[in-house]
């Protein structure tokens, strides 16, 4: 994005007449940006701006290197003189409203992306930002038409049409066949016609042999996927699988190196382009290439189209289908994805391990298991930790009768942005007569005080139609019990699996009537709360969701028995429909 953001910088002064030399300094900047020689550039900008401090376009190209380089405040320095000198130009607000949104301040990164508009209403990154930020602040319809908008703006855009997909999970969460319906023309638009680069696979077909394993993702680093992903790699039998990460992430920290440690190759891909990559994985010869990310943000979804490993999977980062041929399998358990009920929602084949799909490490800045809160309160607290735009008005009418059963109850919540967002979602509560005193709300917490918080809950509350994932195994692993609803797709059955593999099944409901009357009587139980809280880190511990050798072995299983089906007719098993022939 930084380097499409250069070129249409050089587009713009190439065969401009010449400004002298600060505009020269400056150009030369913009090519070396070009080349990803970020501080090289950095140094003409300044000097660019020594000549003439009214370069706007260079103030705001010596943040874009700054922010690259981790110096967030001296970012926001220089677009705020872009913006001082120059306020017509639209890019510095965009950059701007990044850093704000980055930082959580929802409120002020939407008003810089709609001054970006009203500069320039074909800017599609602000119009793009501005759909993130109302589907964050719980503003789905909102967000929908924001990203239409967006989509509009770059028709030939495959972000743009990926990111109107993720939308889309939250609104069509229950009318899987549409969604699905939406992730084909997705990929009949984009990943298509890249069949075309397919090239002919000279693997060995060995059934046998030592696997070449890479992983693309642009987790590896300190997020939610990385704690999913390490022990993975850590458990990997290394004389029968070679690993090799490939990491879609251009800012490593200290748990990139653990990553890079893990793995046997390792191969930086951010500045790279698909074709590029996909050459590289060919020299590599890998085998099987496993997508960590579907169509999450900083995704290389396109470069599996091009298929550059005979056998392909998508697993681990994302709730739905990527929608793409050239994907064979999606990796998945019976509980989340039961046999016959799931199988349609895919293009891919679902191979299903024996226990979890997750294979959970506690991260280390883990606090201790607290008491049980209600014990010194005197009231039981509640508790959600996703993200709130999975946040609907159904749910909200669900938890408001909810409190309003539970007398004296609170509930408090994470990720909910300040402003807006808070007070439309305390005005939704007081239309059910709930009083904004029993709701506690804060905006998106630092990772250290993210698990910390649940030693005030005595009950976390699961979403629906869309589950959390990460966050309910961190919960359990804080000692708090997770009320969940079933649902019949992917998205609404992740707390039916891991409740089922925590030893938990009764805390899943089957209707919000159950899941009301499951969360008030454990409320009303505190001895029950009590031995549950003290005991659920222990049995985290002993389930499968915390069983790495365990997990890595039917993991390692499912990836053999694929490769063994390739080897007999080099090709992937074909897709199976319930009630259809295998096609």
């Amino acid at each position: 994005m930084l380097g499409r953001l250069f070129e249409t910088i050089w587009r713009r002064l190439r065969g401009k007449p010449g400004a002298g030399a600060a505009l020269g300094l400056y150009r030369e900047g913009v090519a070396l940006g070009l080349q990803s020689r970020f501080d090289e550039a950095a140094v003409l900008y300044r000097q660019a701006l020594a000549l003439d401090p009214s370069l706007a376009e260079a103030h705001n190209n010596l943040g874009r290197v700054l922010e690259i380089r981790g110096d967030n405040a001296g970012a926001a320095e220089c677009y705020q003189r872009a913006i001082g000198v120059k306020p017509g130009l639209p890019h510095p607000y965009v950059n701007l409203g990044n850093l704000l949104q980055r930082r959580n301040d929802l409120d002020a990164a939407f008003a810089q992306y709609e001054e970006a508009l009203a500069r320039d209403p074909t800017i599609w990154e602000a119009q793009n930002n501005l759909a993130n930020i109302l589907l964050e602040r719980g503003e789905h319809e909102a967000a929908r038409e924001a990203f239409a908008r967006a989509v509009r703006l770059r028709p030939d855009d495959p972000i743009a049409a990926s990111n109107t997909l993720n939308c889309e999970i939250y609104a069509l969460a229950d009318s899987p066949e549409r969604l699905l319906q939406e992730y084909r023309a997705w990929a009949r638009r984009f990943a298509e016609p890249l069949r075309a680069e397919i090239p002919e696979h000279t693997n060995q077909p060995d059934p046998q042999r030592r696997l070449r394993i890479g992983y693309v993702s642009p987790d590896f680093r300190k997020h939610a996927m990385g704690y999913f992903i390490e022990p993975i790699l850590q458990h990997h039998d290394a004389a029968k699988f070679e690993v090799t990460g490939y990491s879609n992430w251009p800012r490593p920290d200290p748990m990139t190196a653990r990553f890079r440690e893990l793995s046997h190759r390792w191969r930086d891909i951010a500045f790279m382009t698909d074709a590029d990559v996909a050459q590289t994985i060919a020299a590599d010869r890998i085998d099987l290439l496993v997508d960590l990310a579907g169509h999450t943000s900083d995704n290389r979804l396109l470069l599996f189209a091009r298929k550059p490993a005979p056998l392909q999977f998508t697993f681990l980062g994302y709730p739905n289908t990527t929608g793409i041929a050239a994907i064979d399998y999606r990796i998945t358990d019976a509980l989340a994805d039961p046999p016959g009920m799931t199988d349609a929602h895919y293009t891919e084949r679902l191979l299903r391990l024996p226990a979890s799909l997750w294979c959970y490490r506690a991260p280390e800045y883990a606090p201790d298991v607290g008491p049980l809160p209600a014990r010194t309160n005197g009231f039981v607290t509640f508790g959600s930790f996703n993200g709130f735009l999975k946040i609907t008005d159904a749910v909200i009418d669900v938890w408001a009768s909810l409190l309003a059963r539970v007398a004296g109850s609170r509930l408090l919540m994470i990720t909910v942005a300040k402003g807006e967002a808070q007070r439309r979602l305390r005005e939704a509560f007081d239309a059910h007569g709930i009083d904004a005193g029993r709701l506690e709300l804060y905006p998106k917490v630092p990772v250290d005080d993210y698990l910390a918080m649940r030693n005030r809950v005595d009950i976390a509350l699961d979403s629906f139609p869309c589950n959390g994932g990460t966050t309910t195994c961190d919960s359990l692993w804080m000692g708090v019990p997770t009320v969940t609803l079933e649902g019949r797709v992917f998205v609404s059955r992740a707390g039916v699996s891991l409740m089922t593999n925590v030893g938990l099944p009764e805390l899943i409901a089957r209707d919000v009537d159950e899941y009301v009357d499951i969360a008030a009587g454990l409320a009303a139980d505190r001895a029950r709360l009590e031995f549950m809280r003290s005991g659920l880190r222990a049995r985290m511990r002993a389930s499968p969701l915390c069983d790495a050798p365990r997990f890595v072995a039917d993991l390692e299983r499912l990836y053999r028995d694929a490769w063994t089906e390739w080897c007999a007719d080099r090709r992937a098993a074909p897709v199976e429909r319930a009630g259809a022939p295998a096609v």
